[in-house]
């Protein structure tokens, strides 16, 4: 391994850099961004999609290739802040789907366990065993508790902290126990 050695270089720095390399930086004044817009992004990863690469005649599998200190002719500084936006687009994309799962999957289990009882999250015989069931450590050989149990722990911890008004309604109106 090699310490790494290379210094810190203002926005416009890196911009001179890239142009150098073989990177159309366009209008320089104007090329880097700037701080408030998230400023140039980091040569590597301008480099993923538009690098030279040079292959080994040598050498096969991992390090057969050899990403060179230029770039693909016709690289442009739009490429990284177009690769940017993209980035961020999917992942708010990803995030919306991750979020409207965790909701259907959350309404699910409390449409299903509140069948059977209002406080049938509390209670061990809804669920298989191997979510009921103590553990033990496989380091120390100590017992740890069910991921049963850790998931109501978890969910007292929030019920404590929220501030949701329904949660106030609970507490004021019923014994602090929620249902599922």
């Amino acid at each position: 391994m090699v310490e790494y050695t290379k210094p810190w270089l203002s926005l416009q720095q890196q911009v001179e850099r890239l142009a150098s390399r073989g990177v159309d930086a366009g209008d320089r004044d104007h090329a880097g961004g700037g701080p408030q817009s998230g400023g140039l992004l980091p040569a590597r990863r301008l480099s993923a999609p538009v690098p030279r690469i040079r292959a080994s005649r040598r050498r096969r599998g991992p390090g057969a290739h050899r990403v060179l200190a230029c770039y693909r002719a016709g690289t442009r500084i739009e490429h990284a802040k177009d690769i940017i936006d993209f980035d961020r687009r999917l992942r708010m994309l990803v995030m919306d789907g991750v979020e409207r799962i965790e909701v259907a999957v959350r309404m699910q289990l409390g449409y299903m366990l509140g069948r059977t009882s209002p406080f049938a999250h509390e209670d061990p015989a809804c669920f298989t065993e191997a979510f009921t069931a103590p553990g033990t450590d496989p380091d120390s050989g100590e017992p740890v508790p069910s991921s049963h149990a850790k998931w109501l722990e978890r969910a007292d911890e929030r019920r404590a902290k929220s501030d949701e008004q329904f949660v106030a309604h609970f507490r004021e109106k019923y014994d602090d126990r929620m249902p599922v």
